[in-house]
């Protein structure tokens, strides 16, 4: 969940068909929710349990991005992957995993912000140092 420049709240999650989705709302009125547009993340699957859920976050020039883990065979295991919007959340591009590490180890609860320079970070839990 968060607010756009524009001061729209918007939230991502998965709908009763496992689908990443996004939705907004006003608060000028009563509050009036669009509808959830669905975005295309390809084969991916999504993992949304306890913390580990989809997260959306905007930048500066009409950047948003969304975040989610992508669980992988072994227990516990995933890549984060990230979708780009240039246009404040109208359309998101392709999905793409956002580190370069592709063990099948733990890369999961991630969190997604921009400084106050529009820079934007992406920090994860990352196991790499626990692999022997």
């Amino acid at each position: 969940m968060a607010f756009s420049p524009d001061g729209r709240l918007w939230v991502t999650g998965l709908n009763a068909n496992g689908r990443l989705f996004v939705q907004h709302t006003r608060f000028s009125g009563p509050a009036q929710w669009s509808d959830p547009q669905v975005l295309e993340t390809g084969a991916d699957e999504i993992a949304a349990d306890g913390e580990n859920r989809p997260k959306i976050a905007f930048g500066p020039n009409g950047w948003a991005v969304i975040t989610y883990t992508q669980p992988l065979p072994k227990p516990y295991t995933g890549n984060i992957r990230m979708m780009r919007s240039e246009d404040g959340g109208k359309t998101f591009g392709q999905p793409f995993t956002v580190h370069d590490d592709r063990q099948i180890i733990t890369h999961r609860f991630e969190s997604v912000a921009f400084d106050g320079q529009g820079q934007l970070f992406t920090v994860w839990v990352d196991k790499r140092d626990q692999v022997k």
